[in-house]
């Protein structure tokens, strides 16, 4: 069992080409790899194995799924013209 944290590299790494914004919500939660895992499965459509195991998702991976299944919102543009 890997208790480290995970890092900007480890959480694209697992759920994909993320946005900044997006991986900055997530690390917020402080999550190990192994915590990305299961909001990887659901966002990859495998919840049907993750039940079959008898799991539901917990509700810190239900909002790291809603934050990595949603479109980043762009940043305002900086400078003035």
């Amino acid at each position: 069992m890997d208790n480290a944290e995970a890092s900007k590299k480890d959480v694209r790494a697992i759920l994909g080409e993320l946005g900044d914004l997006q991986i900055t919500a997530v690390l917020e939660f402080k999550p190990t790899t192994e915590e990305l895992e299961e909001p990887a499965a659901w966002l990859a459509g495998e919840e049907d194995i993750v039940r079959l195991a008898g799991h539901t998702l917990s509700a810190r991976a239900a909002e790291i799924c809603e934050i990595a299944g949603a479109a980043e919102v762009e940043e305002p543009e900086r400078g003035g013209s």
